[in-house]
């Protein structure tokens, strides 16, 4: 019978061989997208290294000495939220997969709300999920440009940094476009790390009418955009189209990542289509879930 229990930071690199091993479907498809982190064994250790006791939790199962299961979490403190990965189990186990969850969710009682993100056709990883108390969302899209696919575009005109009259219009415009994500309007506009994201409008100086946030991320090799938004009153001009442009110029021209990446909402399919129109090219298809609790007594 499988024992759980909490890992300390220095152990978790140690789960990358399973973590990439049980996260992969048949048909190459992750079976948890948030667990995915690059295509080697390597890239996951690389990961799980930087991150601090801090920054998130680990659960393991062990049966006979071997790891038989895991679970874990990349927590925000600040907005006491967490953003879980798997349960991933060597065998399909509803069990293995429900206790580790309770694992999973005791290990960390100040966490308000946790967000899972399963493959759309990993039916027992949801199934399991929503039996623990996760709520379905919605759907997405993960989509990627890869470097070698087409030519960096210039980088394009009418696009230029937020300046410090143009931010807090971006933070307006980026909280009436997106009232409940994960990035409020303080931090789109913190100029903390500011070597690693860029912050870019669209429009007349002053007048922004769309905006653009774009993370660089070394340890995936990848730039990834959190936002794009454009104004209800400004669609339909190829905003969306610039602004997008002078995402993959930063990325795959400046910075030299190999692929620029996104999500975007299923269903929303003017978005879908410039994308696609841009060179982008689905890499998963994923259901985001859930969880909401009040703060639970530490075991």
């Amino acid at each position: 019978m499988w024992q759980i229990q909490p890992l300390a930071a220095p152990d978790w690199p140690a789960l990358a061989p399973f973590i990439h091993a049980t996260n992969r479907r048949a048909d190459g498809r992750c079976r948890c997208l948030h667990a995915e982190q690059g295509d080697s064994i390597a890239s996951h250790e690389r990961e799980l290294r930087s991150l601090s006791a801090a920054q998130a939790c680990f659960v393991a199962a062990r049966e006979a000495g071997e790891v038989v299961g895991m679970a874990g979490a990349v927590i925000d403190a600040g907005l006491l939220r967490a953003w879980v990965r798997g349960p991933l189990t060597a065998r399909d186990d509803a069990g293995l997969r429900a206790a580790l969850l309770d694992a999973l969710l005791r290990a960390m009682p100040q966490r308000q709300r946790l967000d899972a993100f399963p493959s759309v056709a990993e039916a027992p990883l949801r199934a399991s999920l929503r039996a623990a108390g996760f709520r379905d969302r919605f759907q997405f899209h993960v989509m990627s440009r890869a470097a070698d696919a087409l030519p960096p575009p210039a980088w394009p005109a009418a696009v230029h940094d937020a300046n410090e009259d143009e931010a807090p219009r971006a933070a307006q415009l980026h909280t009436h476009l997106f009232p409940n994500t994960y990035l409020d309007a303080a931090a789109l506009v913190s100029t903390r790390d500011a070597a690693h994201r860029l912050l870019v409008v669209a429009g007349p100086a002053g007048a922004p009418a769309g905006y653009l946030y774009v993370r660089d991320s070394p340890l995936d090799d990848e730039a990834y955009v959190d936002f794009l938004g454009v104004a209800e009153t400004e669609r339909g001009r190829g905003i969306g189209r610039r602004l997008l442009d002078a995402a993959l110029h930063w990325g795959l021209g400046e910075l030299q990542r190999a692929r620029v990446s996104l999500t975007v909402q299923q269903g929303h399919t003017p978005a879908l289509g410039l994308y696609e129109s841009a060179g982008f090219r689905e890499l998963a298809a994923g259901a985001q879930m859930v969880f909401e609790r009040a703060a639970l007594t530490p075991p």
